[in-house]
């Protein structure tokens, strides 16, 4: 199944300890809890990842390992071949969208105002980086009015990220809210709003912890729906709790006290994994009692 795709994405005997520092009005040093105990694993390019198992399993910790938001204790993690270090966590990021379970939305700023900020402010920088570039060629002796020429303008990318800011807006079911404060969404507004911010840096990857938690089982499925030609192409690694969101994913991660339990797709998990089975009659017989 894997054969002929292209790695993104390599992990290798990744743990986190949480403890053994000093804290004030704590005798001695903290007790240490390991949280990820050894994860072996492999990502590969466009394919849709979920992660599922109980709370406090793991998961979100695991996906903050991946974008360096915490430290590992111990192990690899390789982006494109190039293990990730801390020289290298602003290039990692800048090609990775992240939605976690808190929004991080500026409230005295409207919706479009906060899902533009960063494309423009890392459009601007790039823009202006490529200048410099540019002009330290022409003052060796160079010819380069036509690639300055062809420089975007901030009003440029101002409006080229405008674009495509309503077309995101719509597809999660936003575009009559990119006026308004984020004050006044509900939950799973802000959610959806985070996703549309995320995607407008045009990511390589995409890491969703929960992001679809605050909306009902419909709104959920409209949602993914919209999103598909958004996703094409891009890696997916999703935190969900709802298995009917995930189950077309392209692999199935499932966790277990901080390790890997088992890998496979839903029929694979649903014929051979008592956790994903277990998990999955029971949201199923939920659904029907709702």
């Amino acid at each position: 199944m894997t054969a002929n795709k292209e790695k993104i994405i390599e992990v290798r005997g990744l743990k986190k300890t949480y403890g053994g520092e000093k804290k004030r009005g704590y005798k001695g040093l903290t007790p240490l809890l390991d949280v990820l105990k050894g994860i072996d694993i492999d990502i590969y390019r466009g394919d849709v990842v979920c992660l599922i198992g109980p709370s406090g399993c793991g998961k979100s910790t695991f996906l903050r390992c991946l974008n360096r938001l915490e430290k590992p204790t111990g192990g690899t993690i390789k982006f494109e071949g190039v293990e990730v270090d801390e020289a290298h966590i602003d290039k990692l990021r800048q090609k990775m969208g992240m939605v976690f379970q808190h929004f991080n939305l500026f409230n005295n700023l409207t919706v479009m105002e906060n899902i533009m900020l960063a494309p423009v402010a890392l459009g601007v920088k790039d823009m202006n980086k490529k200048r410099g570039e540019l002009l330290k060629r022409k003052l060796r002796g160079e010819d380069v009015s036509e690639e300055l020429a062809a420089l975007p303008s901030r009003l440029e990318i101002e409006e080229n990220a405008k674009t495509r800011a309503k077309r995101l807006l719509k597809r999660v079911g936003l575009e009559d809210k990119a006026d308004v404060y984020p004050s006044t969404l509900s939950g799973g507004q802000k959610q959806r709003l985070c996703i549309a911010r995320a995607l407008l840096k045009n990511p390589r990857i995409m890491i969703l912890d929960d992001s679809t938690s605050a909306v009902d089982t419909a709104t959920d499925a409209a949602i993914r729906q919209g999103l598909k030609e958004e996703f094409k192409g891009i890696t997916v690694i999703i935190i969900a709790q709802r298995i009917s969101s995930v189950q077309d994913a392209d692999r199935i991660i499932v966790m277990e006290d901080g390790k890997i339990n088992a890998v496979g797709t839903h029929e694979e998990l649903l014929a051979n994994n008592q956790i994903y089975k277990d998990v999955f009659y029971s949201q199923q017989k939920g659904a029907e009692n709702d």
